[in-house]
């Protein structure tokens, strides 16, 4: 084992104040007052405190020690990454929730625009969810009133939908062959919000007249 405390090296990995703790092992050698501290990690040996007294210099310096062994750094940080890691086992699991990690693993991307992307996790019979065109058309002329009644709602509604569709989150269908789904959708206003005046409210747990939603067909995962 060769301690190299005299010369530069490259470093390897930098770790937050984070992970401190859970890096620390048994034993710790203490020097004379004043001078540095070893400290046993996962890692090897590290030395820290101070190294010399009475320094007037605006310069800060900081010094590592790396212990050369027959350890790989790879192995290493696989070692330490596994005891980060949530112990959740398969067997813990129900039937559902091992659905929705499986799910979410399979459909799970990163879009052009850096946004994590997923699929909505259906895991019972899409055709449970019945007719829900009547019942959102009913809340759209219900909206539509209010639109009459206050012209800065009925602007600021239309900017919303017509920026939803730019960043491309919705597009015009017409009457499709298979199973389509009506979402209702409401505004809500907040003045004295400071930066969004009105949100649009997507209602996913709006029941159809066979007292199905679309949020009792999606599955639920477990909760971390």
């Amino acid at each position: 084992m060769k301690i190299s405390h005299y010369r530069p090296s490259e470093c390897d990995v930098i770790l937050g104040s984070e992970c401190f703790f859970t890096i620390l092992r048994n034993g710790r050698i203490f020097g004379s007052t004043g001078q540095p501290i070893a400290q046993s990690t996962m890692f090897g040996w590290v030395v820290a405190g101070r190294i010399r007294r009475n320094c007037n210099s605006s310069v800060m310096q900081s010094h590592l020690i790396r212990v050369e062994n027959d350890c790989n750094i790879d192995s290493i940080l696989q070692q330490f990454w596994k005891t980060e890691e949530l112990p959740v086992k398969k067997s813990s699991l129900s039937e559902e929730e091992e659905f929705c990690e499986n799910y979410l693993k399979s459909t799970y991307k990163i879009n052009h625009q850096g946004r994590s992307v997923v699929k909505l996790s259906i895991c019972r019979e899409i055709n449970q969810l019945g007719d829900t065109k009547g019942m959102d058309v009913s809340r759209l002329l219900t909206m539509e009133n209010k639109f009459k009644l206050d012209s800065q709602l009925d602007r600021e509604y239309k900017s919303f939908m017509k920026e939803y569709e730019e960043l491309g989150h919705m597009s015009p269908t017409k009457e499709l062959d298979y199973v389509t789904y009506f979402l209702p959708h409401h505004a809500v206003r907040r003045k004295d919000s400071i930066t969004t005046k009105l949100r649009v409210i997507f209602d996913g747990s709006c029941r159809s007249p066979n007292s199905n939603s679309l949020n009792s067909v999606l599955g639920i995962g477990k909760i971390l």
